[in-house]
């Protein structure tokens, strides 16, 4: 084997510095991520495992560990089944075509098709909102004062008698629209009600909607993104925190319980950062660099 002096080794850097990034392993991997460095080094198998140990030597190593497991949340099958019963949503009650249409402007419509690809426990609130709004001034005390409505005073008297109360008060609102939303036999009465009215699908709408919120994929999805918080971000939880922005960090965790697709998004923008300017350099520098580039092998 050649022994390589300091000056050799300090020209063969120098030519694998100036050797363009598909020169490097998996070369066809390589040219589907635009020959950025950063990418490379985590999505090339060897490179990856090589960037991984140069990290190790610098108490680094969980910040990669954190980009290959946002990556596995990312493709969570939970996310996916989210994204499908959005999207089944927003073509069945809120498009343009929709054959069952609710009621909702065109910037709502925009905003909520805007976060289709991804999708979170709350991107409907807003629709929701507007419904529960329409029902309050357009539908509820017609319903009350019905013959369909009178149907329910043998079974649930004090509620019928409540509801009434309010009516001849003239103070019909939310909390009374919710006491009815939350019992399934007096919601069922009202969806008959609104049946003689052609104007079911706003209720159907809530009801499916409400459905979607409590997917049980989605408590997964929740569960996987706490898991992930607790041992890389959240300053009380992690051994060694990965530094991200304060008010970014306070953010995430307030809302993990409505983690999406996106949740880790501006995280990672601050992790590939702090990796690209300063851990990237350093690493090209370094001898285990070398191992990545296959030239190398003519000098020994």
């Amino acid at each position: 084997m050649m022994v390589m002096t300091s000056n050799m080794y300090r020209s063969i850097l120098a030519k694998a510095l100036t050797l363009p990034m598909d020169q490097l392993a998996n070369v066809a991997l390589a040219h589907k991520i635009h020959r950025d460095t950063l990418l490379l080094l985590l999505h090339d198998k060897i490179a990856h495992r090589i960037f991984k140990k140069f990290l190790a030597s610098r108490m680094k190593d969980h910040f990669v560990v954190f980009v290959d497991e946002v990556d596995e949340f990312i493709n969570l099958p939970g996310i996916e089944f989210m994204q499908h019963t959005a999207k089944k949503l927003f073509k069945k009650y809120l498009s343009e075509h929709a054959k069952l249409q609710v009621d909702m402007s065109t910037k709502m419509r925009q905003d909520i098709q805007a976060k289709l690809n991804t999708p979170s426990i709350d991107m409907f609130k807003s629709a929701i909102v507007k419904v529960k709004t329409g029902l309050l001034q357009d539908s509820l005390v017609r319903y009350l004062k019905s013959p369909i409505h009178s149907e329910m005073k043998q079974e649930f008297p004090d509620l019928v008698r409540n509801l009434m109360s309010a009516v001849d008060k003239g103070k019909v609102d939310l909390p009374q629209l919710e006491s009815i939303l939350s019992n399934p036999t007096y919601l069922t009465n009202f969806r008959k009600y609104l049946k003689t009215q052609h104007a079911a699908e706003n209720l159907i709408f809530l009801e499916e909607v409400e459905e979607f919120r409590r997917l049980p994929s989605y408590e997964i999805v929740v569960r996987s993104a706490k898991k992930i918080l607790d041992k890389y971000i959240n300053i009380n939880t992690a051994r060694s925190p990965i530094p991200i922005a304060a008010h970014l960090h306070d953010d995430m965790v307030e809302n993990v319980d409505k983690a999406g697709k996106r949740y880790f998004s501006d995280a990672i923008q601050d992790v590939v950062s702090i990796l690209r300017t300063t851990e990237v350099h350093d690493f090209l520098e370094s001898p285990l660099f070398m191992v990545c580039v296959a030239p190398l092998k003519v000098y020994i």
